[in-house]
């Protein structure tokens, strides 16, 4: 039992302790007796409603952002760069080197911002963060569900309403992570201080519920008397775009679903069945 040994025994054990970077899903023959896209096929069919905020990681920037004048300052493409490499996400992989390299040529060393452009570097930043911690295992995951036959509702939540955190420069008003949830459980208006709810946040919140329930008790999100339907995901991305008027699109996320979905899978050796 861990209780009858000490902190510094553990320590110990375990290498030295260095926050998360050591935190990871470990192949245990029990629990992850495999990998995920191995697992998935042995898996039986069943409803799924899964999906992002637009900007999940703007969270990990946004009190800065608001409060630190010399922050955006700050960001480059070497420091942009520098922030991927220290990510502790990267550790999870086998091959790490591979996958970081990978991820710079993608999302660093192949765009044409100058320095002087912090706004970019900074949003370039957080949609790194977003598509590889959130919204790439997202997608990955949603298509192994439909890879063996359910019926998967993806979305993605864009909104944000316009008297929410009005310190954030207009250039970074994106949607942070567990946005949400404020709108599924009936309490728009309280995050980040909160602010004057609209018309538009109540029509979210209703609209956001009413799908959620629908999910629940029948497995399609979609009610019965609805105009507009939430489409299944199926080979071109389909999804639905979450806010006041929620409408249907393709193509999610294209980036994420290619490379964190497809191309760093492969890298480690498991590419899914369904990547083309």
């Amino acid at each position: 039992c861990l209780r009858s040994i000490s902190v510094s025994e553990i320590q110990t054990a375990w290498g030295g302790w260095d926050g998360l970077h050591r935190w990871a899903p470990v192949g245990d023959n029990y629990v992850f007796p495999d990998h995920v896209e191995n697992l998935v096929l042995k898996r039986g069919p069943m409803p799924l409603l899964i999906g992002n905020c637009k900007d999940e990681q703007l969270l990990r920037y946004m009190d800065q952002l608001q409060q630190d004048p010399h922050f955006l300052n700050e960001w480059t493409r070497q420091s942009t760069a520098q922030h991927f490499s220290s990510l502790f996400e990267l550790k999870f992989y086998n091959n790490s080197a591979l996958v970081r390299q990978q991820g710079l040529d993608a999302y660093v060393n192949s765009l044409p911002y100058a320095d002087q452009d912090h706004v970019s570097w900074v949003l370039d930043s957080i949609q790194l963060d977003s598509e590889m911690i959130f919204i790439g295992p997202t997608y990955r995951e949603a298509m192994n569900f439909r890879h063996v036959g359910s019926p998967v509702y993806l979305y993605s939540f864009d909104y944000l309403a316009p008297g929410a955190m009005p310190l954030l420069n207009a250039s970074f008003r994106g949607v942070p992570h567990t946005w949400e949830l404020q709108y599924l459980f009936g309490f728009p208006g309280t995050s980040e201080g909160g602010w004057q709810v609209t018309s538009d946040d109540i029509a979210t919140m209703n609209n956001f519920g009413l799908y959620w329930a629908n999910f629940v008790n029948y497995g399609n999100p979609t009610p019965a008397s609805s105009a507009t339907i939430w489409p299944q995901l199926g080979t071109n991305g389909e999804y639905m775009i979450i806010g006041p008027a929620p409408r249907p699109a393709t193509n999610f996320h294209p980036k994420a679903a290619t490379f964190w979905a497809c191309t760093v899978p492969t890298t480690e050796g498991y590419r899914p069945a369904w990547c083309p």
